[in-house]
């Protein structure tokens, strides 16, 4: 089922970036309207300089950038999540169809596979030390249920929000990790859940963040959280509650980037 990570961590192979046609315009979110972000990333480079990833229900992804807006696909992305590598240069992963993992750098993309039955969600974190931190999120046929694995360098560890009702269940939505200047991880796990004990529960789009002090609820009703770290290197977040509400929250607050933004 994870075979393919082993070649993420041992010989990754390398192919041609897939074509597309870059369609630029100013960066500027409110020209387009209309469809949801399920999904949103945000990343810093060397200099300073911000580029986000969207993703939109017509699975669309767009890129902005100082130099403006690059639709990168025009359709079958479910998921994005952008990084900074040990060099200081730009990746990001990208989720194609719910199945099909491709990452991307600046030495161009790299088929890493994929799982038809489903592939929520990977993430990529790099610690101080430049040690490599991936979360994956897909559908584990042993379990009958999308699971949460993290990856590091000691190896698979697979993750819960340690629901222990007995007959509860956790479906995994996504997992993504940001680590601090400091070495901390901070990793931000969306879940939906059957919870059983007197009266039940259903639980939509809990949001979970395992930090160094432990694992805490952030709240209900999430469809992606994405953890980066601005300027100053503190943890921000970009969330996007149901509704198409996406959120970006910093040490300032909560920043509101759009409703029903394409």
């Amino acid at each position: 089922m994870f075979r393919f990570l082993e070649r993420f961590f041992h010989k990754p192979q390398c192919g041609r970036p897939a074509a597309h046609r870059p369609v630029w315009t100013r960066l500027h979110l409110e020209q387009l309207e209309g469809r949801l972000v399920p999904n949103a990333s945000r990343v810093l480079d060397a200099a300073g300089n911000l580029t986000l990833f969207v993703v939109r229900t017509d699975g669309s992804l767009t890129r902005y950038d100082p130099s403006g807006a690059t639709v990168l696909f025009a359709n079958s992305v479910t998921w994005v999540q952008g990084y900074r590598d040990p060099t200081g240069q730009l990746g990001f992963n990208v989720v194609f169809d719910h199945s099909r993992w491709v990452a991307y750098d600046a030495t161009g993309s790299h088929d890493m596979g994929s799982n038809p039955q489903s592939l929520a969600s990977v993430s990529t974190a790099f610690d101080p030390s430049g040690q490599q931190v991936l979360d994956v999120v897909q559908f584990d046929p042993h379990v009958a249920t999308s699971r949460w694995i993290q990856y590091d360098a000691a190896g698979a560890h697979p993750m819960d929000a340690g629901l222990t009702f007995p007959g509860s269940q956790e479906i995994a939505r996504s997992a993504s990790t940001a680590i601090d200047p400091a070495g901390r991880r901070f990793s931000e796990y969306v879940l939906d859940a059957v919870v059983f004990f007197p009266g039940g529960q259903n639980v939509h789009g809990r949001w979970y963040e395992f930090g160094p002090s432990g694992n805490a609820s952030r709240g209900d009703g999430v469809l992606s959280v994405v953890p980066t770290l601005d300027a100053t290197g503190a943890l921000a977040y970009d969330v996007v509650h149901e509704g198409g509400v996406w959120v970006y929250y910093d040490a300032q607050g909560a920043h509101f980037m759009g409703i029903n933004v394409a």
